[in-house]
């Protein structure tokens, strides 16, 4: 099969899962607010982002094995790439070892940072060990997900995720039968759940890629340290990247308490909707660069960064102007009760966070796949650290309120995504920073300019409502789709896009 339709049927896959799962995630945060009340969900979200950091170690560890064994396919050695996975497997089972014991020690110093009611104490300290042994499972799963995701297998993995999602639903959905401590129960139920997801992965895993039939033996040491180098630089970025969202939540709760933190806590999961609708579409693109880099292919490593820039871009545009100007109304549909005060402002400015984030994840991705993060990386923890810093100093000593920490969290993502990012890209490429910024930045902000300013139109005109939210999201739609393909999609682009069209229509008619 040709990478291009390869391409296609996996990100298809990908945003299949998506168009399942984010439903799924809007009424699990809904059943799960309603069932355990603002306190327990606030302590609930503040507990899971105290775990954020092991989570960033494992997803920085994922990254480096999933580059590396793409890399190692694109290069066609069949040894190096066993061998790239006996070190991913070595790395993964000790990560989930170390997890454990280091959480298990962690407990009272990781609690005591937190504020939690005392009678929530030894609930709070069961969730923490629920969430350890989550973390735990999936590090050691980890491996075998990569190794899929690296083949571009990505129906499969979707649709692991969407079982998982499935389930994660049905426990939320269940907290209203739940007898006795309903934290407690819950964290249990996820936890098992989990468990029974991540054995399936993995027997998958072995049905499918006999490659994977192996232990971590016989590991060579060059490829442990090429493997954790890497992983060193993706931690460092991914928890810029998390403190930036969890960091807002943990510094809310530090500085205001559960109840406020539970209004970030839901703006946290809108942005995560919107993020999660572009980054389905680099699940599929990350491992295709890795392969094209590992063959030399230097064209299509740059054809997939400018995708890899765009693609996300559309696809988080069409959630992102009925979130930012219908979010009371969305709140008052997602809840069926009143949410937090500030919980509207927290999710506007997330929210346009999630979208300029996005606009050039394709240039990550090529310094990814050319093993080049470490300058962006520094710059990055610079800039999130100033930032929290600074809005930890306004709250605490200035009486900024909770919702500043969100604003100033979108607009440290601004700098880093419209300038830090293409500056370091053009200075790693050896072009002009105007190229970057003309060539991904600047054409899509002039697609989105005009399609909020008429959907604000439409917005101030009507009264709140299904109809308003509807006809928003519809003329919204409609101005930005011509100005996506005219402005945003250069010449090239858009006959590729039109090829890509033409063949899947012919396929489907000679069916």
């Amino acid at each position: 099969m040709r990478q291009s339709s390869v391409l296609a049927v996996n990100t298809l896959a990908v945003y299949l899962r998506m168009a399942l799962t984010v439903p799924m995630g809007i009424l699990l945060v809904r059943y799960a607010f309603g069932g355990l009340g603002e306190v327990d969900f606030g302590l609930w979200s503040a507990i899971g982002a105290s775990t954020a950091l092991i989570a960033v170690v494992t997803a920085s560890l994922t990254n480096s094995g999933q580059r590396h064994l793409a890399f190692a396919i694109g290069t066609g050695d069949q040894e190096q790439l066993r061998q790239v996975f006996r070190s991913v497997l070595a790395v993964f089972w000790l990560t989930g070892l170390v997890v454990l014991a280091m959480g298990l020690l962690l407990t009272p110093l990781v609690l005591a940072g937190l504020t939690i009611p005392e009678d929530r104490l030894a609930a709070a300290r069961v969730v923490f060990w629920m969430l350890l042994v989550n973390l735990a499972v999936q590090a050691a799963t980890t491996p075998y997900r990569a190794y899929l995701s690296s083949h571009q297998m990505m129906p499969l993995v979707a649709t692991v995720e969407f079982v998982q999602s499935a389930l994660s639903l049905a426990n939320a959905w269940c907290l209203r039968y739940y007898t006795g401590d309903k934290l407690i129960i819950y964290a249990t139920v996820e936890a098992i759940m989990i468990l029974l997801t991540a054995a399936y992965l993995i027997a998958a895993t072995l049905r499918r890629v006999p490659g994977a039939r192996c232990l971590p033996r016989n590991v060579r040491r060059g490829d442990l340290v090429e493997v954790g180098a890497f992983a060193f630089w993706s931690f460092l970025g991914n928890m810029a990247s998390t403190l930036r969202s969890q960091g807002a939540v943990i510094l809310v709760n530090v500085v205001f308490g559960p109840v406020a933190n539970s209004a970030v806590a839901l703006a946290v999961r809108a942005h995560g909707f919107i993020y999660r609708a572009a980054q389905s579409l680099n699940i599929s693109l990350a491992p295709a660069i890795a392969t094209h880099a590992g063959q030399q292919n230097t064209g299509a490593v740059l054809r997939l960064m400018n995708l890899g820039c765009k693609l996300p871009f559309v696809a988080a545009s069409i959630l992102f102007a009925p979130f930012v100007l219908e979010t009371d109304y969305l709140l008052q549909l997602w809840q069926a009760r009143p949410v937090p005060s500030e919980t509207s402002l927290h999710t506007q400015w997330l929210c346009g966070m999630a979208l300029a984030g996005v606009m050039t994840w394709g240039h990550h991705l090529v310094l990814e796949a050319q093993n080049k993060l470490g300058r962006l990386t520094i710059w990055l923890l610079v800039s999130i650290a100033v930032s929290l810093l600074l809005a930890f100093i306004g709250c605490k000593y200035l009486s900024w309120p909770a919702w500043s920490v969100s604003m100033i969290m979108c607009l440290s993502t601004m700098f880093v995504s419209w300038w830090l990012r293409p500056w370091i890209v053009a200075q790693v490429l050896g072009i002009r920073i105007r190229q970057v910024l003309m060539t991904s930045v600047v054409p899509m902000i002039a697609a989105i300019v005009p399609a909020m300013a008429v959907a604000v139109a439409i917005h101030v005109a009507l009264p709140e409502g299904a109809m308003r939210l509807a006809a928003v999201t519809f003329v919204f739609a409609a101005v930005m789709a011509p100005l996506v393909w005219f402005v945003t999609f250069d010449a090239s682009e858009r006959v590729a896009f039109a090829d890509i069209f033409r063949r899947g229509y012919s396929k489907l008619v000679r069916r």
